[in-house]
């Protein structure tokens, strides 16, 4: 097996480098949903105001 013929430190780095990839990924989709609504609530306060 792959794993089996890896060094101690090399299988370290491997278990460390995979939850640390998904939290880069899931923590930037949280930022672009963030940005998102940020970006609507910027343009219906900007249709809000046009209406007063």
């Amino acid at each position: 097996m792959f794993l089996a013929d890896l060094k101690m430190r090399s299988k370290l780095v491997v278990l460390l480098v995979v939850p640390v990839l998904g939290m880069l990924y899931f923590s930037s989709v949280g930022v672009m949903d963030k940005w998102r609504e940020y970006q609507e609530m910027k343009q219906l306060e900007e249709v809000a105001e046009l209406s007063v």
